[in-house]
């Protein structure tokens, strides 16, 4: 945009974007790492079907980051994955119509929209329980290492919630105290992961 001198609506940069990655590079990726890092800071992400084929772009709405809770960001220093090669199996099963992927990312899609009720509304109880339940319904359809579960694991037995951030290798969540984070800390050590507090503005 800059190089070229061209306005280009915000909410249609992401698809724009993840485009380019698709048919230009032959990435497999998707929206939601677009969307972050077209607005930054905290978004609540719609990407119904019907949005998608009116508008061409999803509803994008920015929530207040002071209302976050306590977050962090665990990742093990020698685990990570391509996207595409975790994608790959779900997307052709979701294409498929095969209906465990297709309810359970239906359900996965409520669970972000009650996640934004419960950011609005103050309750940190609820957001914690709805952060485990998005990690449960993906480890429906997809297959995660033993590496990767125990990330979540540790964390939700020192009494963080616990999910991705992204396609394994670091999971991020929520923690009711400084008590909590020194146990995520000391605990995830032990499985050569480091802890980090994001800080997000």
């Amino acid at each position: 945009m800059a190089f070229y001198q061209v306005e280009i609506k915000e909410e249609l940069i992401p698809k724009l974007v993840l485009s380019v990655e698709t048919e230009e590079l032959g990435i497999n990726a998707g929206l939601q790492d677009r969307v972050i890092q077209t607005y930054e800071g905290c978004m609540y992400m719609d990407f119904d079907k019907r949005l998608m084929e009116t508008q061409h772009h999803g509803k994008y709405e920015r929530l207040d980051v002071a209302l976050l809770p306590n977050l962090y960001i665990a990742y093990k220093v020698n685990l990570g994955k391509v996207s595409g090669a975790v994608f790959n199996d779900v997307k052709a099963r979701f294409e498929e119509g095969d209906p465990l992927v297709v309810n359970t990312l239906a359900e996965i899609a409520q669970v972000a929209e009650d996640g934004k009720k419960a950011i609005l509304e103050g309750d940190l109880d609820q957001l914690a329980k709805l952060i485990n339940k998005n990690f449960n319904l993906r480890a429906k359809i997809f297959n995660i290492s033993e590496s990767n579960m125990e990330l979540v694991k540790t964390a939700r037995k020192c009494g963080a919630s616990a999910k991705f951030t992204g396609s394994g290798g670091s999971i991020i969540g929520t923690y009711p105290n400084d008590e909590t984070l020194r146990s995520l800390i000391i605990n995830m050590q032990k499985l050569n992961a480091r802890v980090i507090k994001p800080f997000i503005v």
